[in-house]
């Protein structure tokens, strides 16, 4: 009878223990899955700024890219949170963003990305492909590059 007890319990620690690392496993794939999207939208902004020169005017050159923003799954953590905003005292741009479970995290690119329409590009709570419109636009002789939400604005 004990050894059925003690089999029962040894049992209940491994499925605890397996519980706990598939959940910390999901958790670090969902930051590197994020993380990669933050990347191609700083990559794509930094691309159209060096590539190209904004002209006032002429059509200001633009691109379109789309971000995979994960959802959750039995091994991949969803992201709850991510927030693109401008940094007011630098060329740079603040991204904030958080995936299921975890504390919220903060990466700082080095080109300034300004929202079209507002203060901040909030893609929080989005899940799938979001494409967006990067616009290289001049503030004050300064590269900017403006980010719209194509599905916000066809919504």
């Amino acid at each position: 009878m004990i050894r059925y007890v003690l089999a029962v319990i040894l049992a209940a620690t491994i499925l605890g223990l397996t519980a706990t690392a598939i959940d910390h496993v999901s958790a670090d794939r969902g930051e590197q899955a994020i993380e990669a999207e933050i990347n191609t939208v700083d990559e794509a902004a930094t691309e159209l700024i060096e590539a190209e020169a904004a002209t006032p005017t002429d059509a200001s050159p633009q691109r379109v890219i789309e971000v995979d923003i994960p959802g959750d799954s039995r091994t991949k953590a969803g992201t709850e949170r991510l927030v693109f905003e401008p940094v007011s005292s630098a060329e740079a741009t603040r991204v904030t963003y958080r995936v299921s479970g975890q504390p919220e995290q903060t990466m700082v690119l080095d080109v300034s990305i300004s929202p079209a329409d507002g203060n901040t590009v909030d893609l929080s709570n989005r899940r799938g492909t979001q494409r967006l419109l990067l616009t290289l636009e001049t503030d004050g002789g300064d590269p900017v590059v403006e980010v719209s939400d194509l599905q916000k604005e066809h919504i």
